[in-house]
């Protein structure tokens, strides 16, 4: 493989399909910003890659060095998505944006740590996003936002920033599994104007300043598990599960345990639209003058509410 001046240089010369290692060991690899080429591979060192042989057969290939960090250079986004890529084994860091896309399909994101900008993974227009195995840490913004026709997103970590992970005009079907998020001042996990499927399994959220869990518009979603909210905020507005924004939403929930609740509500659904189930709903509060635990003044068009 080339040692490339530049990171950027390394994308040029890698190309369409190519692989562009990112080795540990000299310090952090800066960078004014890069966009990735369609089906291209960005991985640290020290990891087993596949690569094609000459005779079009396949083997792994074991790559020498340590896991890298890139830094993006202050306002900039650090790496910018093309479909078909994938990007793993990396510290990535700075910017503005850590890394950025708009109307990719097909990309993997995967064992990454992502630190230390305003916003951490921010996409518009994915399809086919696969998410895993993700740490976020020093963001100020919101670490994961996508806006997308599918995803699959799962082991996600998030500890401090204004908001967790945010999925926005979902039209297939999104899912999440083990995500952790903690320490935000906004929204752990908010929803907006979905109309495909949304499924959940194993959600945490501890200490956050405003809702845990808010849906605004409409969408089926079904949380399996237990499903986890600790520590709300003391504001009116930091409740458990706010769906007082929904519009003709269907939503089915495992157990959901609330505890620490503030000023605000465990289960808001004042002037909702939408249809709820839940197997189990225990909620605790801090004795917070004004504090609801459930509020279900105002719900439209018939909606039921079920908890078992």
């Amino acid at each position: 493989f080339a040692d490339p001046t530049s990171l950027a240089t390394a994308v040029a010369n890698a190309g369409t399909d190519g692989i562009v290692i990112a080795l540990g060991g000299g310090g952090p690899i800066t960078t004014s910003g890069i966009t990735l080429q369609s089906g291209q591979t960005l991985i640290g060192g020290g990891e087993s890659i596949q690569v094609q042989l000459a005779d079009g057969s396949t083997t792994n290939f074991l790559l020498s060095g340590t896991n890298g960090t890139i830094d993006g250079d202050p306002g900039v986004t650090t790496v910018t998505l093309a479909s078909g890529v994938t990007i793993r084994d990396l510290t990535i860091q700075g910017g503005t944006t850590v890394i950025g896309g708009n109307a990719v399909s097909n990309f993997t994101l995967t064992d990454l740590n992502i630190q230390n900008a305003t916003d951490g993974i921010s996409v518009t227009g994915a399809a086919g996003a696969n998410v895993s195995n993700i740490s976020f840490s020093g963001i100020t913004g919101t670490s994961l936002f996508l806006n997308n026709q599918s995803a699959t997103i799962s082991n996600i970590t998030i500890n401090g920033g204004t908001n967790g992970l945010s999925i926005a005009n979902n039209t297939g079907t999104t899912t999440l599994s083990n995500i952790n998020v903690s320490n935000v001042s906004g929204d752990a996990l908010s929803f907006s104007n979905n109309t495909g499927v949304i499924n959940v399994s194993g959600f945490t959220a501890t200490n956050t300043g405003d809702d845990a869990i808010a849906v605004t518009g409409g969408g089926t979603f079904g949380f399996t598990g237990t499903t986890t909210l600790s520590g709300l905020g003391a504001g009116a507005t930091s409740d458990g599960i706010d769906l007082s924004n929904t519009n003709n939403a269907t939503l089915t929930f495992g157990d959901v345990d609330v505890t620490g609740l503030g000023g605000g509500t465990g289960l808001n659904m004042a002037g909702a639209d939408a249809t709820l189930t839940m197997q189990s709903l225990d909620i605790t509060g801090t004795g917070v003058a004004g504090s609801k635990g459930v509020d279900l003044s105002g719900t439209q068009n018939g909606r039921t509410v079920s908890i078992t």
